[in-house]
């Protein structure tokens, strides 16, 4: 029968703790600078084994064992330590083989000129020896590095072991209920110290998929990205993986950017701010932060639509013409609009006076003309305010200076600010990378409405279809996060023969994959008389210009046609109904 007081002592963590320090070790938090060979770099580790008991292991010498164990090693009266002798270089399938952990980090620190800064121990909970060992290096520049070694039979060699390789801090993890995810070990080790349970996966981010994220099946997890692109990144890839589990865990998002933390800041960065702070005023603050939290998997968008449409984040931006705003719904946040047709149909014409409409109503717009400059667009606009199409002629601006000028007063101050929102296109011709560079940047900067006139205008590879969809991939990505739209004036393709469909758009299939909304200008010449719907009954006008409704994934505008005319005295489009189906 075991004896009750000498298993409370083993269940003491303090007990342990106390019998490492006297032997001359460094315990910091569940890291140990082991006593019982020369270790700069924190080779212990204090954990608890299946039956609850504290014990420590060394994963440099091999020293281990409950506070009993360590006393007798302490006191001489148990067996004693000999020195750890260099053995004779070794090499295996995986690389040379070092005797310990220290000769392997030594090895790796001057491969580089740089130093140890920490050594991170992913210890199996089940067995309490590592799996993987994660070096942390400070360089001579001051910049920092990470080396992966695994254990073998006789040592370590200084490679990561296969994959999947294992998550940070098991043993905790397994016996928590909600676990935060983060990006490295450091910021691990901030959270324990103030009692959180905390994990990460090795090798830092875009590698969430090597490691094996099992261990966080069934429990409530809290995703802490490190405020940049890498880190959003890695930590939505997480939320996938996650989202796959059985038992899928509840996940929650913790937006680095409502923290007011620096670029690149991470959970270090948050809790460094806070000063002199008590652990317990730290743990209350990290506490807050996930209460705050969103959650996210399979009902967590709808959850933020729903409340984004309620609280006015997710609103519909209207078109300036009723029926095409009702029936389509095209500019809702985070979609893609594309305007086809052919050259002189007006699409740009019908884009500019929509951008102003836009503009005068308080929406924040860009406009990136690939054709023409900006004083070319800044005419049009002009005349389309004025309602004037004069102003476009360079003969009739010089036969009337006066009437010139005072239109251009009129509207000076205007056209200043609407200027700002129209972006030309450099000397050379502006690359679709350039351009998905270019909406990234608008939709960081919360511009609602990015438009590029005309798309197919950009260079390309000779695998234009592979650019095309590269440039979707990316583009689509800040537009989502930045509950913009993105509008794309495109052309027919060659040697269509006169046809109207997704098909017939010029560029690859992508852009008819990705847009929620595509539509088609034609124009009629000579006009024709045409039957529509409008709210008042059924009439007969004549219409210059049908906009078809090619694709409507968030209207019911789909396959319907809307009749207009373009003015050729104003620049203006006018909407004359719904074309009734023949």
């Amino acid at each position: 029968m075991k004896d009750p007081t000498l298993e409370a002592l083993r269940h003491d963590r303090e007990a342990l703790v106390k019998e490492i320090e006297l032997a001359g070790g460094t315990v910091r938090g569940s890291s140990v600078f082991c006593p019982y060979h020369d270790d700069r770099n924190a080779s212990g580790s204090i954990y608890k084994d299946e039956h609850g008991a504290w014990r420590y292991r060394c994963h440099g010498c091999g020293v281990g064992g409950d506070v009993y164990d360590i006393r007798k090693l302490r006191t001489g009266e148990g067996p004693t330590l000999a020195p750890k002798q260099p053995q004779a270089q070794r090499q295996t399938a995986s690389g040379h083989v070092y005797a310990s952990i220290d000769e392997a980090a030594a090895a790796k620190a001057g491969a580089v000129r740089g130093k140890v800064e920490a050594t991170y121990i992913y210890a199996n909970p089940a067995t309490g020896n590592a799996d993987m060992i994660v070096l942390r290096l400070r360089l001579p520049d001051g910049g920092k590095t990470f080396r992966q070694l695994h254990p073998v039979a006789g040592g370590v060699v200084a490679k990561a072991p296969g994959k999947p390789w294992p998550i940070y801090n098991r043993g905790r993890v397994a016996k928590a209920d909600t676990v935060l995810v983060v990006e490295g070990e450091q910021c691990v080790h901030a959270l324990h110290e103030v009692g959180i349970v905390a994990t990460t996966s090795p090798d830092g981010a875009g590698k969430a998929h090597h490691a094996d994220w099992t261990p966080l099946a069934g429990k409530r997890v809290w995703l802490w990205p490190d405020f940049d692109e890498k880190g959003i990144n890695h930590m939505r890839a997480v939320a996938a993986i996650l989202e796959k589990l059985d038992p899928a865990p509840a996940v929650f998002w913790i937006d680095p950017g409502a923290l007011e933390l620096p670029p690149a800041g991470d959970v270090v960065d948050y809790l460094a701010r806070m000063g002199e702070a008590t652990p317990e005023a730290r743990r209350q603050a990290v506490e807050q932060v996930m209460r705050d939290a969103e959650p996210v998997g399979a009902s967590g968008d709808l959850r933020r639509r729903i409340e984004g449409i309620i609280t006015g984040r997710y609103a519909l931006v209207d078109w300036p013409w009723s029926a095409l705003a009702r029936l389509t719904m095209a500019l809702l946040p985070g979609t893609i609009t594309l305007i086809c047709g052919d050259p002189g149909d007006g699409k740009s014409l019908f884009l500019l006076q929509a951008a102003a409409y836009w503009h005068e109503v308080g929406v924040k717009i860009a406009v990136f003309e690939l054709e023409e400059d900006r004083a070319y667009h800044l005419a049009r606009a002009l005349a389309q305010v004025e309602g004037d199409s004069r102003l476009t002629d360079p003969e009739y601006i010089a036969r009337n200076p006066v009437d010139a000028r005072e239109a251009f007063a009129r509207s000076a101050d205007w056209l200043d600010e609407f200027g700002r929102c129209i972006h030309e296109a450099p000397e050379r011709q502006a690359t679709l990378d350039e351009l998905a560079g270019w909406v990234e940047r608008q939709a960081k900067s919360r511009t609602r409405i990015i438009a590029v006139d005309p798309i197919t205008a950009a260079a390309t590879s000779e695998k234009s279809w592979v650019d095309d969809n590269k440039f979707l991939m990316r583009a689509k990505r800040p537009i989502v996060d930045g509950g913009a739209s993105l509008v794309l004036v495109t052309h027919p393709r060659k040697g269509r023969k006169g046809l109207v469909g997704l098909d017939e758009l010029a560029g690859g299939a992508a852009y008819a994959r990705f847009a929620q909304t595509a539509l088609w200008l034609e124009r009629h010449q000579p006009p024709k008389e045409t039957k529509i719907i409008t709210p008042c009954g059924k009439a007969i006008v004549t219409a210059n210009r049908t906009l078809r409704v090619l694709k409507c994934r968030n209207g019911r505008g789909h396959g319907l046609r809307l009749a207009y005319n373009l003015s050729g005295d104003t620049l203006r489009f006018s909407e004359e109904g719904i074309v009734e189906h023949e």
